[in-house]
């Protein structure tokens, strides 16, 4: 029997813009590519996944992006964390968020 997945949060047009201006910004960082997973846009240093951002869906929250922390020692629920973006004045932070994770990220 097979468990279903659940259902991702539907992305608002307002985080869908949001989501863009971060990926562009991301995008002019060395050896950065991005990808489609499930409604989501990922963000990778080379092969290395580091971020994902809303799309048309979000993961938790249908508001906030995810960051991987890229410690040793941590459990697979332990190795994301989440950063709600609840207005523009926010994306800053955000980005500080997923430069932190880039720099942690394996090429």
């Amino acid at each position: 029997m097979r468990t279903r997945r659940p259902a991702l949060p539907k992305a608002s047009e307002e985080m869908q813009r949001r989501s863009i201006l971060l990926i562009e910004e991301v995008r002019r960082w060395p050896e950065t590519r991005t990808g489609r997973m499930f409604g989501m846009i990922s963000i990778y240093r080379g092969d290395t996944i580091f971020a994902l951002l809303p799309g048309t869906r979000g993961l938790e929250l249908p508001n906030a992006i995810a960051t991987k922390r890229n410690e040793p020692g941590q459990t697979e629920g332990e190795k994301w964390q989440s950063f709600a973006i609840e207005d523009d004045g926010e994306l800053s932070a955000a980005l500080k968020h997923l430069e932190e994770a880039y720099r942690k990220a394996r090429k």
